[in-house]
């Protein structure tokens, strides 16, 4: 959904609000493989790095509840800082700045805090301690159908099927899509491929599916 700067600059634009607007030339996307080598399971999804400043986005897609999501939140951010200044030849060692996000897809209310101090012990005498380390959750269920369509990005319409409770709601979800984008071959390619799936959550939609195929093959496309 978010494998390309266009729609990771309107990602950051649109559920971070930064006081200027990140432009979608001044991202790089890194390969992730550098710090997932660390990790065999619950792995990073996508790294992105700010041009501009040593600043580097870190999304994860979440398809349950994770208790632990604080934690191992903090550890890819370390991880990460720790990379970004392996090869530093500063006598000053500057860390980057991880800005992490997570992208929760589930039906059910998302219950996990999104701050890692929150999960540490409450002490009077040792809670300056703790580590305030926070990342930016979007939450399925906390995006209004409206606000998704006026979104106008693949990211977001892909949010509005995922959101859809039943083969009936996606339906009509995805003929709404379709009359708003009517030529956008990359958004009906990317809905094929994150929905066609031999999974018994997917298979009541691969009928809907066969549609998307068959306008990938109209020649006006």
């Amino acid at each position: 959904m978010l494998d390309n700067n266009k729609e990771m600059a309107n990602l950051i634009n649109t559920y971070l609000t930064p006081k200027k607007r990140i432009k979608e030339n001044s991202l790089q996307k890194v390969n992730v493989e550098y710090i997932n080598k660390r990790y065999t399971n619950d792995k990073i999804d996508l790294i992105y790095k700010w041009k501009k400043e040593e600043v580097i986005f870190l999304i994860k897609y979440q398809f349950d509840l994770d208790d632990n999501l604080p934690l191992k939140i903090l550890s890819y951010c370390i991880d990460i800082m720790r990379e970004g200044i392996k090869n530093s030849k500063q006598k000053n060692i500057i860390y980057p700045i991880v800005v992490p996000i997570v992208v929760y897809v589930n039906n059910k209310k998302c219950k996990v805090t999104n701050n890692f101090k929150y999960i540490q012990i409450e002490d009077s005498m040792y809670r300056k301690y703790k580590i305030d380390m926070k990342y930016n959750l979007i939450d399925i269920n906390r995006l209004s159908t409206s606000f998704l369509l006026n979104n106008r990005s693949i990211f977001g319409y892909i949010m509005l099927l995922l959101k859809s409770e039943d083969k009936d709601k996606f339906e009509k979800n995805l003929n709404i899509i379709l009359k708003i984008e009517k030529k956008n071959k990359e958004l009906y390619e990317k809905i094929i491929k994150i929905f066609n799936l031999e999974s018994e959550v997917q298979r009541s939609k691969i009928n809907t599916l066969r549609k998307l195929k068959y306008l990938l093959e109209n020649k006006d496309l």
